[in-house]
């Protein structure tokens, strides 16, 4: 459920992408959707993939858009989570939350079978 108040509201995820990575971590995930903060700094935004932390990559994340990489994880798929505290200048209220998505991630173990 998404609460909403007059000066408050949750980050929404609408989807991400790439859906899959390798289990030793380092995949760029872009997520979309709104209320996501002016400024995407460690300090006011955790994101995280499967319950493990996503190292936000500041310089590419917006107020529609966060990049972050994976750490490492075994093979599992999971949500992606954003949880937010931040009083938007740009919006006018405060981003106070987490947001979940409707699909999983899935940490991948690929294995090379044949060269030809």
């Amino acid at each position: 459920d998404i609460l909403w108040s007059r000066d408050t509201c949750p980050p929404v995820i609408y989807e991400f992408t790439p859906v899959s990575g390798p289990i030793e971590g380092g995949t760029n995930i872009t997520i979309l959707g709104d209320n996501l903060g002016d400024m995407a700094v460690a300090d006011t935004h955790i994101v995280r993939v499967r319950g493990h932390e996503c190292t936000l990559v500041e310089r590419a994340s917006d107020l529609n858009k966060l990049v972050c990489r994976t750490s490492p994880s075994e093979v599992a798929e999971g949500l992606v989570t954003v949880e937010v505290q931040e009083q938007s200048a740009v919006l006018g209220y405060t981003i106070s939350g987490t947001g979940y998505s409707t699909l999983h991630f899935s940490y991948m173990d690929p294995q090379v079978t044949s060269i030809s």
